[in-house]
C-alpha cells in the first residue's frame, strides 16, 4: 500500500475519534436539543466541512458513531474490571454505570434521547445489557433471570431520570436488589 494512502488513513482515524470525543465533551455541556454539527465544528478545533465530511453532514450518522464508541470504549473499559466472579462483574458493570449515569448526567440523557430517536434498529444494542448477556451465558443464568435484571435496570434508569433528589438512595437500592437477584 502507498505510505501516503496510509497516512492519509491514519489521519482520518485520528480526526474522525477527536471528533468523536469532542463530541463527548459538548454533549456533556448542552442539552441534546442544542446540538448539531455546526456546534461541534465551533467546539472543536476542526471546520464545518470536515465535520460534515465524517459524519456525511448528518447529526443522525453522528450520534450511531457516536453511540457505536462509547459502547466498545465502555466494553473495553469494564472487561478491564472483570474478576473471576462472573457474578461480582454483574454488579461491578451496573455500578460503574450508575456512576456514569450520576456523574455525567447531563451526558447520560443525552444518549437516552438519541437513542429514542434513532430507534434500536439503527444502533447496536445497549452494551450494557449486552455484556449482561454475555456474563449470563458465561454463568448459565436462566434466561428469564436475565431479563429480570434488565427490567430491573430499566426501571431504576426511569425512576433515577424522574428522581433528583435521591438518585444515590436510588442506586443503592437497585445494587442491593442486583445483588439479592443474582444470589
Amino acid at each position: 500500500m502507498d505510505k501516503r494512502i496510509a497516512l492519509g488513513r491514519n489521519k482520518y482515524k485520528y480526526v474522525h475519534t477527536a471528533l468523536l470525543e469532542e463530541g463527548y465533551e459538548l454533549l456533556s455541556q448542552i442539552k441534546f436539543g442544542d446540538f448539531n454539527l455546526k456546534k461541534l465544528a465551533d467546539y472543536s478545533k476542526y471546520s464545518l466541512t470536515t465535520v460534515y465530511e465524517h459524519f456525511e453532514s448528518s447529526t443522525e450518522v453522528f450520534f450511531i458513531e457516536f453511540i457505536e464508541h462509547l459502547r466498545n470504549k465502555g466494553i473495553k473499559e469494564y472487561r478491564q474490571l472483570y474478576t473471576h466472579n462472573e457474578k461480582e462483574n454483574i454488579i461491578i458493570m451496573f455500578t460503574k454505570f450508575s456512576e456514569f449515569m450520576t456523574n455525567e448526567f447531563l451526558l447520560w440523557t443525552n444518549l437516552k434521547a438519541a437513542r429514542i430517536l434513532l430507534g434500536d434498529k439503527k444502533v447496536n444494542p445497549f452494551f450494557l445489557i449486552e455484556e449482561l448477556l454475555f456474563q449470563a451465558e458465561v454463568i448459565n443464568l436462566k434466561p428469564d433471570l436475565a431479563k429480570k435484571i434488565t427490567d430491573l435496570f430499566y426501571a431504576y434508569e426511569n425512576t433515577f431520570l424522574e428522581n433528583s433528589s435521591n438518585r444515590s438512595e436510588l442506586t443503592g437500592k437497585f445494587i442491593d436488589e442486583l445483588s439479592h437477584t443474582l444470589n
